[in-house]
């Protein structure tokens, strides 16, 4: 027994049952076939016979989005001429109804593709025979590109936003802490070692010995915030190569995501206050220092030495002073050495009655010393 003879392809019925809308269309482009899923779109409408322009106005009708006539007329002469297919892809315009459909509205994409006849010798292509539109419903990465680009849009306004004040700010994610997040300040401090990407001990080694890094895992690993005041850090100047002291405020919060739990770390540079601060308070200091070996000094010689100010009232009296007026010394500073009079104290009241030496100009204290000596004798 012979086997059979193959049987031929029934390509309109392949055709028809394409689960993707098709058309077929002649070299002008007028439509001379729309396969079973096209009729379904366009709601049982037939378009044979009709130009290519009927196509997108019957599927704006039913709600439909696509690129605008003037795209599909250029599509088409560019596939004519090209040989090559050509894509006619919609821009997003939102999740608005249409009122011809109660569903949002689905955003079609369009391609034409050229069909020649076999080349002939020399020939690149052969004759033009056929163009076959098949429509593609995109409505589902157009909407996920969309989305893409309003969070990119919202991570750039929030970048802004963070970029203007004055914090280092910086989220890090992952078992290694890796950054996903530095703000202008937290670039400008940590310079271009610190990435996105990279993790914190890989951008900044110097501060896993000063016990930072240990901090941020236990925020992470507890859920636990952590705060410091003014606490002391040694930091690689981009500029320069060196560890530099730096002073901040800072927190470090736990980040809850979809990845777990990160960190959020914010820090203020309060250096400059703080170091102003300590010049200050070593100045006060030496200060006192120099006032305590000044005591020292006047108190071991066998003067009387006081120090005023412009009002006349007394600031300091040297012990002397008590020795020879017999006067006690919680009655000698202010004005209570006025109360040394002839009758109490004879000897002091002779010592103090010459005119009070002027001070000099701006001054605001006077000191004086005599000896007990000289004194003695008046």
């Amino acid at each position: 027994m012979s086997p059979s003879a193959p049987r031929a392809l029934d390509f309109e019925l392949l055709f028809a049952a394409l689960p993707t809308p098709f058309a077929a269309l002649a070299p002008d482009g007028t439509i001379l076939a729309q396969n079973t899923a096209l009729a379904a779109l366009l709601g049982a409408a037939d378009l044979v016979g009709q130009p290519l322009a009927a196509l997108p106005a019957a599927l704006q009708a039913t709600g439909s989005i696509l690129m605008p006539p003037e795209a599909w007329d250029a599509g088409l002469r560019a596939a004519q001429a090209s040989g090559a297919a050509q894509v006619l892809t919609p821009e997003w315009a939102g999740e608005i109804p249409s009122k011809a459909a109660a569903a949002a509205p689905s955003y079609w994409e369009a391609t034409l593709q050229p069909v020649h006849a076999p080349a002939a010798d020399g020939q690149a292509l052969g004759e033009l025979r056929y163009l076959l539109l098949r429509l593609l419903d995109v409505t589902t990465q157009l909407r996920t590109a969309h989305s893409q680009a309003q969070l990119q849009d919202q991570r750039l306004r929030i970048q802004r936003i963070l970029d203007q004040i004055p914090l280092t700010i910086s989220t890090m994610e992952g078992p290694d802490l890796a950054f996903t997040f530095l703000s202008a300040q937290a670039r400008a401090t940590m310079g271009a070692r610190a990435a996105l990407g990279r993790t914190v001990a890989e951008s900044m080694p110097e501060i896993t010995a000063q016990g930072y890094l240990q901090m941020l895992q236990q925020v992470r690993d507890s859920g636990q915030p952590l705060f410091g005041h003014e606490e002391r850090t040694e930091l690689l100047d981009p500029a320069t190569g060196q560890l530099q002291e730096y002073y901040h405020n800072f927190g470090y919060l736990p980040l809850h995501g979809e990845r777990g739990t990160g960190v959020l770390a914010y820090g203020l540079d309060v250096t400059e206050q703080v170091q102003a601060r300590q010049r200050n308070e070593a100045l006060m200091a030496d200060a006192r220092a120099a006032d305590q070996r000044l005591r020292r000094v006047t108190e071991s010689l066998p003067t009387i030495t006081f120090i005023t100010n412009q009002d006349r009232q007394v600031l300091y009296v040297s012990p002397q002073w008590f020795a020879y007026t017999g006067t006690a010394p919680r009655t000698s500073t202010g004005s209570g050495w006025r109360g040394c009079t002839p009758t109490t104290s004879p000897m002091c009241w002779r010592s103090t009655r010459p005119p009070w030496p002027p001070a000099r100009p701006g001054a605001t204290s006077c000191a004086c010393a005599g000896t007990t000596a000289s004194t003695a004798g008046l």
